[in-house]
């Protein structure tokens, strides 16, 4: 009888855990993003064509609503005849605290074979000082901007390639009354990409 009561009180700490942060999950089918109570998840996207005038490209997400959690950044880019080797050299949060991530960790491999046409980009996998959202998964938080720095390689040393066209994706979690997006450019401050 002991170990039923010591059951049913874990269960109600849990429970009141979760109302208390007014966050009440619903599971999902593969695929679905998790139903929450006041924050929602969403998947944005843009394309860049580098100018080769820059050496860095900078990619922004902006929220306006937070705070807000980046969950997943991923560039997909296309470029011939070789791909080039894009790393990641700094984090800017909300165009106030900038984070230099040390070593300028590869984002995208370069691809030694000629005539290779795309290549895949997890940005997020070298993101550092990320933290857990709402949603369990591992996110990057901030109020109103998310500024991630790419460059070539080695880091900021050469332009940014010339040409090298790039589908970008992010997924957020983001208070369900927000507009989330996500732009790309090789100038600094970034363009808001969200409604005026």
């Amino acid at each position: 009888m002991r170990k039923r009561s010591q059951l049913v009180l874990a269960i109600a700490v849990v429970l009141v855990a979760i109302g208390a942060t007014g966050i009440g999950k619903v599971l999902a089918g593969s695929g679905t993003p998790i139903q929450l109570s006041s924050y929602g998840t969403v998947t944005v996207d843009t394309t860049y064509t580098a100018t080769g005038n820059s050496a860095k490209v900078n990619v922004a997400i902006f929220s306006s609503q937070g705070p807000f959690y980046t969950e997943k950044v991923n560039v997909y880019a296309y470029y011939s005849p070789t791909l080039p080797t894009i790393t990641l050299g700094e984090i800017v949060y909300d165009s106030t605290v900038d984070d230099i991530v040390v070593g300028c960790p590869t984002v995208m491999s370069h691809n030694p074979a000629p005539y290779q046409a795309s290549a895949f980009g997890d940005i997020m996998s070298v993101v550092p000082s990320q933290m857990i959202d709402q949603t369990g998964a591992h996110a990057v938080p901030a109020q109103g901007e998310l500024l991630l720095e790419l460059s070539g390689q080695p880091c900021y040393t050469a332009t940014y390639p010339s040409g090298l066209h790039m589908f970008i994706e992010a997924t957020v979690l983001a208070p369900t009354t927000a507009t989330v997006c996500v732009v790309a450019s090789e100038t600094y401050p970034v363009p808001t990409c969200l409604p005026t």
